[in-house]
């Protein structure tokens, strides 16, 4: 109470008919610029769920935390844009859609979103809730994908954790999507792929681990993302980028791939899904790129993988590709450790004759390309030998 007695003396110091206007003015001040708590209203929703709400004075964000037993899908439905939703420690079997622009989620401790029963998405991000944001969360049990963001401007994914049990396609999704990234995340358990951006630009994936799954880690038909610091392996492929026909975008270019640890992926193939390209590719694959232009593979560590390290292919080995161009341009393979590939290759589809640490697949099938090359690499095998060199 020691400013309530300053502020007094002050007052006590004027004259009377001064003395009510100044120290109403001095405690307007002092409320406006002074107090530094939170209004913590409890609410509830039509549903009794009951939620804790904070305003904090110093930048009117409003905060709701969730408590165990709780609904995290009433917060966001009570929540007005930028709300951050603290969740506690706890289980929850819910579906979560969030279609509100700024909305966060942070898991505050062991926070597991888990699939009441027969629901296919466990997190989805709906356009219009741009600037996204989820962290310290595990999702795990659906049957599609554990997180789903489509058409929105910024994202961010931190700290989250999907889990698909070997029966869920995918762990965290995003597409058409511009200006996010994806760090420190962890995805295993898919059918067809860990961490999967496609039509999207300006994507950071950094830092994440991704395993047991079909893919690690695809792009598909992307400009403007960097694959950077991630631990990939026992997937049946580590790390796809890709350039597909079909598509709402024509183009993949301007990809970066560098400092990942690429290592043993040798899982059987969980794609039973014909008609997917993830079905046909061979167990054993370190790094595929498949039909981009501009991209650079640099500082790599990829060993182990029985059918390839890093191999650079055209999409027209696929068969017919209407609208886009198939064949890579401008990919540099350089200074990467990629040993101990293509000894054990098991496939129907690809000649073991392809087998090796790095595999170029276009002089072969007639479609060589402008500006490939490979320099400072450290390998023993490549298919072709040599290899054009990066002046």
């Amino acid at each position: 109470m020691k400013k309530e007695k300053a502020y007094t003396s002050q007052c006590n110091c004027l004259t009377a008919g001064m003395k009510f206007y100044v120290c109403l003015f001095v405690s307007l001040l002092y409320v406006t610029t002074g107090c530094r708590k939170e209004i913590t209203p409890v609410t509830s929703n039509e549903n009794n769920d009951v939620l804790s709400l904070k305003v904090s004075k110093t930048d009117m964000k409003a905060t709701i935390v969730v408590q165990p037993g709780s609904s995290i899908q009433a917060a966001i439905t009570a929540a007005v844009a930028g709300t951050e939703i603290r969740i506690k420690p706890g289980t929850y079997k819910e579906k979560v859609v969030v279609d509100k622009p700024g909305i966060t989620l942070s898991g505050d401790g062991n926070v597991v979103i888990e699939n009441p029963g027969g629901i296919d998405i466990g997190i989805k991000v709906v356009k219009g809730a741009d600037g996204f944001m989820l962290s310290n969360v595990t999702v795990q049990g659906f049957t599609d994908r554990a997180v789903e963001i489509k058409e929105i401007n910024g994202l961010s994914l931190s700290h989250v954790t999907a889990i698909g049990n070997n029966t869920e396609e995918f762990g965290l999704f995003v597409q058409d999507c511009t200006n996010g990234t994806i760090e420190h995340c962890e995805s295993t358990g898919h059918t067809d792929t860990g961490i999967f951006v496609g039509e999207s630009t300006n994507i950071s994936i950094s830092q994440n681990k991704s395993y047991a799954n079909t893919i690690g880690i695809e792009t598909e038909n992307v400009s403007d993302v960097t694959i950077d610091k991630n631990h990939l392996y026992d997937n049946s492929a580590g790390i796809l980028s890709l350039l597909v026909p079909g598509k709402s975008v024509s183009l993949s270019s301007n990809i970066k791939i560098t400092k990942n640890q690429v290592r043993d992926n040798n899982h059987t193939n969980l794609q039973n899904d014909p008609t997917e390209l993830e079905a046909i590719l061979p167990s054993g694959i370190g790094i595929l790129i498949l039909g981009p232009d501009n991209v650079m593979v640099e500082d790599n560590h990829v060993t182990g993988n029985q059918y390839t390290g890093i191999a650079v292919v055209s999409t027209a080995i696929l068969g017919p590709t209407p609208g886009i161009d198939p064949v890579p341009d401008n990919v540099k393979v350089v200074s990467n450790q990629v040993t101990s590939n293509g000894l054990n290759p098991q496939s129907s589809t690809f000649p073991a004759s392809f087998a090796s640490d790095l595999l170029w697949l276009g002089p072969a099938i007639g479609a060589t390309g402008s500006g490939n090359c490979w320099s400072k690499n450290e390998y023993n095998t490549s298919f072709p030998s040599p290899l054009p060199d990066c002046n």
